[in-house]
């Protein structure tokens, strides 16, 4: 049916007032629920200049590029913080040296190994490594080739055993390899004459002229001691056995 024009013309203030409510002068009283406040003015993009409108924009604008640089800024902060973490983490567990493991990540790792030991009912090896007459290349060199030196071992051991094996550095030249997993004193014999053999060809002609050698003690669990101390101490006195002729060096195939 066709709406008359009159009929038309009494609608169309009702329908502008829906979509525009008035804006009353002064606010309207809180109902009886205090946490309830009607709205009483509507803000309408449309009655903004364009002067105000680019005023309040360029504002939002600022203030997101300012978020922008804090967050970035937060976030740097945060990855700098956790890199230094990790450095310092580094120095407390490794040797300045070589950046090897030190002893007490040694004996942590040694610890671990015996867990995972004891739960597969599998052997770890341990060998006790000390360089023969070091103090020898420090008096005839001084103690920048003796670093030298120590560093040039370092390298030859992590060479000489498989990637899941740990190298550390004890103190001054003396060195221990954890072997795991290891199933017999056969095997951790000769995984030391490979480490002997190679530590050895890697010693230029100049340190071997000064009777520098290497000494390997070994200790395998459980057969020579229960714990991570136990063992350090066993491959210890085994190898300073070896020096002073008390006990056999390890045997050639």
């Amino acid at each position: 049916a066709v709406v008359p024009d009159s009929q038309e013309r009494r609608r169309a203030p009702v329908l502008e007032e829906l979509r525009y409510p008035p804006l009353d002068d002064e606010p309207p009283l809180l109902r009886d629920d205090p946490f309830v406040v009607d709205v009483y003015k509507q803000m309408r993009w449309g009655d903004l200049d364009p002067p105000v409108l680019d005023g309040i924009l360029l504002i939002q604008a600022l203030v997101l590029l300012l978020l922008v640089r804090m967050a970035r800024e937060h976030f740097d902060h945060d990855r700098e913080r956790c890199r230094h973490e990790r450095h310092l983490l580094h120095l407390a567990s490794h040797d300045g040296l070589t950046g090897l493991p030190n002893r007490g990540l040694l004996l942590d790792r040694l610890d671990q190994a015996i867990l995972r030991a004891k739960r597969n009912a599998s052997g770890i090896g341990l060998l006790f490594m000390d360089l023969d007459r070091f103090k020898r290349v420090n008096d005839s060199y001084g103690h920048d080739a003796g670093d030298r030196f120590l560093m040039i071992v370092a390298d030859a051991l992590r060479q000489a055993v498989r990637a899941q094996d740990t190298v550390a550095r004890l103190s001054g030249d003396e060195f221990v390899v954890l072997l795991e997993p290891m199933e017999g004193r056969d095997e951790a014999e000769r995984v030391a004459r490979k480490v002997k053999e190679t530590v050895m060809e890697s010693i230029c002609t100049g340190y071997r002229e000064l009777g520098v050698g290497v000494s390997i003690g070994i200790a395998m669990y459980p057969d020579d001691g229960n714990d991570a101390h136990g063992l350090l101490r066993y491959a210890d006195s085994h190898m300073y056995g070896i020096k002073r002729g008390c006990r056999p060096a390890i045997p050639r195939p």
